[in-house]
């Protein structure tokens, strides 16, 4: 059921959430402004936007990132390019190996730092991703009464009876006093359990405490070799999973080698579910749709190196490998690497 037919318009996102949220509204060029966002910044979208969203876009990661929530204005003929990367079956909408490294990768990150955290009170698109996904797993919007006997504590009740703000922003952890704030990438993942607000029982440095309880999605860490950064990984994402709520369907650690990946596996074995991938395996798991990745009609395979060198050998015909003609080749990490002139075929 979509989000207009269980929501009275106004009610209850006329209630403008608490400021750390950041979260816009999206209405139409000129359109009217909800009274909790009458003094918020504006932002503008038309055809010159589209056509170069960079500037746009740094506009939205801004104030996105300074926690304020933006009134998002938009001209219809932006909204008929952007539609493009949003409904599955629009007219037009670009496939993914038609989806280059140039605007319309800009379009799609446009895209989402539009909608992902904003109401959309168009007439024609009342709704919001988030919350219409909340409901869906059983949470429930504030009765009249409640809305009419004091300010909600939140956007939903869930089934549990807390009351929960919906956070549609990057990975994060927001503490609101007094209320529970749910993440997006908890209800991606089918889960309504608001984080802990409690610390890391690891014993762990201050260094790598403030890196294991970073509050943001984002931590990069450099450190030397032996130096506990594999240990910092693991109670990383104990900790996302303990504290944050996460499921662990939506953590994945990645291994540069199999070595590795084993390595975590045994200092992860009470963490049933999470995933724990080589560079390799998670190519190839986003490839073939594989759990928790989009599902795909077509699978791939890999290949052994007999098999890859029929292939090149196919390919190269009565070519030599190597010789006088300027090609060479080399084994590299278990895999043939052949170099034609500086260009690289593998």
């Amino acid at each position: 059921m979509a989000v207009d037919q269980l929501v009275p318009v106004g009610q209850p996102w006329s209630l403008r959430p608490p400021a750390p949220l950041g979260r816009g509204v999206v209405i139409d060029l000129g359109g009217a402004i909800p009274a909790g966002w009458a003094h918020a910044p504006r932002v503008r979208i038309g055809v010159d936007q589209v056509a170069d969203p960079a500037p746009v876009l740094s506009i939205l990661r801004g104030v996105a990132a300074d926690g304020v929530g933006p009134v998002i204005e938009i001209a219809k003929p932006a909204r008929v390019v952007l539609s493009r990367f949003h409904a599955p079956d629009q007219p037009g909408r670009l496939h993914p190996w038609e989806v280059s490294i140039g605007p319309p990768c800009g379009l799609e990150a446009l895209w989402n730092a539009i909608w992902s955290n904003a109401l959309d009170l168009r007439p024609d698109q009342f709704g919001w991703w988030a919350l219409e996904r909340a409901l869906q797993l059983g949470a429930r919007l504030p009765s009249d009464a409640e809305i009419a006997g004091h300010e909600p504590l939140g956007d939903v009740c869930t089934p549990t009876g807390r009351w929960c703000w919906l956070d549609g922003g990057v990975p994060r952890l927001i503490i609101v006093e007094g209320a529970h704030v749910l993440p997006a990438v908890s209800l991606e993942h089918g889960s309504l359990e608001p984080p802990r607000h409690v610390q890391s029982p690891a014993v762990l440095s201050t260094t790598q405490r403030a890196a294991v309880q970073e509050r943001s999605g984002a931590v990069r860490v450099i450190a030397p070799a032996g130096s506990g950064k594999t240990r910092v990984l693991t109670e990383r994402a104990r900790h996302l999973i303990d504290v944050w709520r996460l499921p662990p369907s939506a953590i994945t650690l990645l291994a540069f080698n199999r070595r590795a990946r084993n390595e975590l596996v045994d200092r992860t074995r009470d963490l049933p579910g999470l995933q724990i991938r080589t560079l390799n395996s998670i190519a190839l798991a986003i490839v073939n749709g594989t759990e928790p990745f989009a599902e795909r009609d077509d699978q791939r395979r890999t290949i052994a190196e007999p098999r890859a060198r029929a292939i090149m050998a196919s390919v190269l015909g009565s070519h030599p490998v190597s010789g006088s003609d300027g090609a060479s080749s080399a084994r590299r990490g278990g895999t043939l690497v052949v170099f034609f002139n500086g260009r690289q075929a593998s």
